[in-house]
């Protein structure tokens, strides 16, 4: 596998005529960062934990948010972007971490393409000493993202063992909003959920939009 920068772009990395570009640089605490560009986008992704860390379309702010005092340490995830929770989303059991351990290993890069639209990286991460400590499975774990007139991530797991096994996962993406009045969630319409803001009490989504205006924190 790849593992040096200049490893990472002579096998992976991609120059289209029209602007789509996928190239590889140190990041922040040397943690290898892809760049993903298009002739009107561009996003980052750093191979720890295979977590977007910035999308931006043209000159408008960025779409995703990362905390201004947010640093990137080797092993932690970096608070922001969109962290990959897996195979469990939420507490874990003593001594496990938080939201799993996707988030705080190094991902390998699988596959790159790009035409004259969009450009295309696959990341994945695949049974470890480490993993194997948290979670004794056969898996792998595939990322895809995907950068043209939007950005779309696709998180697929395969499951390669021969005993059965429950996962819970989430790309837990931070949004940069302007102004929270003005947003909307759609396609929860009729789903239960649990109200952390009123002691998990169970209820439903009645309405088509999600809006707001209170703090709202639902699972």
């Amino acid at each position: 596998m790849s593992t040096t920068i200049d490893q990472l772009n002579a096998d992976f990395g991609l120059t289209q005529a029209h602007g789509s570009a996928l190239s590889f640089v140190k990041g922040e605490a040397d943690l290898p960062v892809a760049i993903l560009r298009t002739a009107d986008a561009e996003a980052r992704v750093m191979l720890q934990g295979a977590q977007i860390i910035h999308y931006q379309v043209g000159e408008q702010p960025p779409i995703i948010w990362v905390g201004e005092e947010a640093k990137a340490i080797p092993g932690k995830s970096l608070r922001g972007g969109v962290p990959v929770c897996w195979p469990w989303f939420g507490a874990g059991a003593e001594g496990q971490p938080a939201h799993g351990f996707a988030r705080n290993l190094n991902w390998q890069v699988a596959s790159s393409r790009a035409d004259d639209d969009s450009v295309t990286l696959t990341l994945e991460l695949l049974p470890s000493d480490t993993s194997a400590k948290y979670w004794p499975h056969d898996f792998r774990l595939s990322l895809e993202v995907r950068l043209a007139d939007s950005l779309k991530m696709t998180l697929m797991t395969e499951h390669q063992g021969s005993e059965a096994c429950t996962i819970t996962q989430a790309l837990h993406t931070y949004l940069h909003v302007g102004d929270i009045a003005e947003v909307a969630i759609t396609g929860l319409a009729d789903t239960t959920f649990l109200d952390k803001t009123r002691d998990m009490l169970r209820d439903v989504q009645n309405d088509v939009a999600l809006r707001l205006n209170s703090e709202t924190d639902r699972v």
